[in-house]
């Protein structure tokens, strides 16, 4: 919201202290929204998301016909991946705690996609012809549906199949380890992007006043785009964190103070068209640009 976050992640990239012998890297490499940036484990998220037999198949007396693997989708697609497991020559008809573990272990983990030719059970007045069926694990299905779909309770019926943990790798940071390795002030990108920014503040001001040139100038264009928030009564917020009671009247306020630091009626970021009917859009600058 306050775009504050870019500025840290520059000072972070050119003033940063990095590990003896480590490649400089670019801002966006302290960015959990970027490929260059986010943790290869999580993807960004800072959580994982895992399952496990027990979730996946809450009653191991039925078997794969009589609906074992819960997680599976209902209607044809479930009944699909029935079928192919019985082409596979996979035993359908057994209770799944006495299915072999390790047909178990694949039914419902393998990355594996085989297709094979499947033969319908011909329904009664009903004439299905063979077609060519792809198996998909039950992990894979429930972990593709909750990150893919569009559908709230496709989205929330897959939840129920996960367990929800901070990431092994980033601890929640939602960066790449060489990003996690550069500090500033002590302290990493995470760290000082979870402070308030009262206490962002006072860090960066003790850092700046006896660093070097480029810490200082980046410290002082950060400690100053604090300060306008600031004005706004903002202090509480830290930049991992939105403000649930701001207003439209102050976000746009407080985006005519970041662009030229003057308040006025016009917004440097607004658009307008030349004449009616034109899709050319132009910028429009307010009187605090025009002066300065």
């Amino acid at each position: 919201m306050t775009t504050l976050s870019n500025s840290l992640r520059l000072l972070f990239s050119r003033a940063g202290d990095y590990p003896p012998g480590a490649e400089r890297l670019d801002s966006d490499s302290f960015s959990p929204n970027t490929a260059v940036g986010a943790c290869p484990e999580c993807h960004g998220l800072g959580r994982i998301h895992r399952t496990d037999e027990a979730l996946l198949v809450p009653d191991p007396s039925l078997s794969i016909r009589e609906g074992a693997i819960a997680a599976w989708p209902g209607a044809w697609q479930g009944k699909n991946l029935r079928d192919v497991l019985d082409a596979l020559g996979h035993d359908v008809d057994r209770p799944w705690r006495e299915l072999d573990p390790k047909d178990r272990e694949w039914i419902l983990f393998t990355d594996e996609q085989p297709v094979v030719t499947v033969h319908p059970v011909r329904d009664a007045g009903r004439i299905q012809r063979p077609y060519q069926g792809t198996y998909m694990s039950a992990r894979r299905y429930v972990l593709h549906t909750f990150a893919d779909t569009r559908s709230r309770a496709l989205r929330a019926k897959a939840e129920r199949f996960l367990t929800s943990a901070p990431c092994p790798v980033c601890g929640g940071s939602r960066l790449r380890p060489e990003a996690m390795a550069v500090t500033f002030a002590g302290r990493t990108i995470a760290e000082l992007a979870g402070l308030p920014l009262s206490a962002l503040a006072e860090v960066l001001s003790g850092a700046g006043a006896g660093g070097e040139e480029t810490a200082r100038v980046l410290t002082a264009d950060l400690l100053a785009r604090i300060g306008t928030v600031t004005e706004l009564g903002l202090g509480y917020l830290s930049l991992d964190r939105t403000a649930p009671t701001l207003s439209s009247g102050e976000l746009q306020r407080l985006r005519l103070q970041r662009s030229c630091g003057r308040d006025s009626s016009v917004s440097c970021t607004s658009w307008t068209s030349r004449r009616p009917g034109c899709t050319r859009r132009t910028p429009r600058r307010c009187s605090g640009c025009w002066a300065a």
